[in-house]
């Protein structure tokens, strides 16, 4: 019965994400096409590693090779969950929820949000030899999971609440947490200059003191109403400016959330108190004040999608007959949007288009003035890239706009144009020129 509830929810993984297997590569994986695979640049990161695999075998003639690994690993997080979950009907609700939400489209679509589903296939790997005290393997998927993105390096908290909710099965573990330590230590001090590097080269962000009281009501909140509600949908969740009312409107919904974590520890409802602090504890590196995330991004709360969905599958279960009504319904209706969300992932024109309905951000109009670049729609690529320029002066939209003038035929105003992206970061036009002449 269990394996034939597993084919089961890797149909439906297929269902709601197969046809996000022939998308193209849009955002940052355009880079795939430049790239020339050297086992040197991989180092200990598994999805550069396993791209190097891939082009190394398969090429980049064809981009489906590159979205495998993101859907077989997201079967595997949604098998997973069915046995830590203990393989009954409220494990099959939760891992069903999870296998088809739309929430979780950008992880699995998206070629460059595979680390998230790496980490979490190796965070429930974890999990589940924990119950099965399967030690010597333990330690192989824990260093697996800080291999995906320093922001695992949260992982060995999630274990130790584990331990803290079994803690009567559990004894003489401190070895393992001290490892588990030093992997998280090693994962902030090698992976997070990388980190830092990237984003101020690349966008020229720098780190900025921002208030952890203000982040944790309005992105906890945020991401919960996206899971409830998953209509607003887009890659970048840039309209987060909130009026005081707004503000404290989401602060009490936190705090009503909180106590009734509460009352679950009252009531000894350890299961459903479990994932509830869990889905908290796997935001804490997205929500550290140091302005070096996005408030939301879909691909952050993807471990939380598999919390949230362990809780949701929890009440579903006990609701009896009305609750398999109530989940038959909502599955009909994730699938069906989640197949229509994988469809805007499949090229960068519906994309942008699709980020256009809910955002407005300098990010955004850059991607567009590029893209209509590209197609040869001019009027229309300097259109959105002096909006872009307007929100926020960039060298990548300087440089981009002097492309359009140049084609256009406008050298002098192009020139101009690229002072002014060189006077930003000098470094951005000289990687331009070297990726140009490589």
């Amino acid at each position: 019965m269990k394996l034939f509830f597993c084919v089961i929810l890797v149909l439906l993984v297929l269902l709601a994400h197969g046809n996000g297997l022939f998308g193209d590569l849009v955002s940052d994986d355009v880079g795939y096409r430049d790239w020339t695979p050297n086992l040197a640049e991989c180092g200990v990161n598994l999805r550069t590693l396993f791209s190097y695999v891939t082009l190394k075998i398969f090429g980049i003639s064809d981009p489906l090779w590159l979205h495998l690994p993101n859907l077989i690993f997201h079967m595997g997080c949604v098998v997973l969950l069915f046995y830590v979950l203990g393989a009954g009907y409220p494990g099959l609700m939760g891992a069903a929820i999870f296998a088809v939400h739309p929430l979780t489209t950008e992880s699995v679509a998206w070629i460059s949000g595979g680390p998230y589903v790496y980490a979490g296939f190796f965070m429930l790997l974890s999990l589940w030899a924990f119950k099965r005290f399967l030690w010597a393997s333990l330690l192989f998927y824990i260093i697996a999971v800080l291999m995906c993105s320093e922001k695992a390096a949260i992982f060995p908290l999630i274990l130790l609440v584990w331990v803290c909710f079994n803690r009567d099965r559990y004894t003489r573990l401190i070895p393992f947490f001290l490892f588990m330590g030093l992997m998280a230590y090693w994962a902030l001090a090698f992976r997070m200059p990388e980190r830092l590097a990237n984003l101020e080269y690349a966008y020229q962000v720098r780190p900025r003191s921002v208030s952890a009281f203000t982040l944790l009501p309005i992105s906890t909140t945020r991401y919960i109403e996206l899971f409830v509600w998953p209509e607003k949908l887009t890659f970048y969740h840039t309209n987060m400016v909130l009026t005081y009312q707004e503000y404290w409107s989401r602060a009490g919904i936190l705090l009503l959330i909180l106590a009734n974590m509460a009352y679950l520890f009252i009531d000894n409802q350890r299961k459903e108190l479990f994932w509830l602090l869990v889905f908290f504890i796997s935001l804490i590196p997205v929500l550290l004040p140091f302005g070096l995330s996005w408030v939301v991004a879909e691909r952050y709360v993807y471990f939380g999608t598999i919390c949230l969905s362990a809780v949701a599958g929890m009440v579903l279960s006990k609701a009896g007959k009305t609750g398999i009504f109530i989940f038959l319904v909502i599955m009909t209706a994730l699938t069906t949007q989640t197949w229509f969300r994988n469809r805007e992932w499949r090229h960068e024109f519906f994309l942008w288009r699709a980020t256009e309905k809910y955002s407005n951000s300098s990010m955004l109009h850059r991607n567009l003035g590029e893209m209509y670049s590209r197609f040869g729609n001019y009027p229309k690529a300097e259109n959105h890239l002096v909006k872009s320029l307007k929100m926020r002066p960039s060298p990548e939209a300087y440089h981009n706009l002097a492309v359009v003038y140049n084609r256009q035929g406008r050298t002098a105003d192009a020139k101009q144009l690229l002072q002014r992206a060189f006077q930003l970061n000098p470094n951005y036009l000289k990687g331009v020129y070297r990726e140009r002449h490589n």
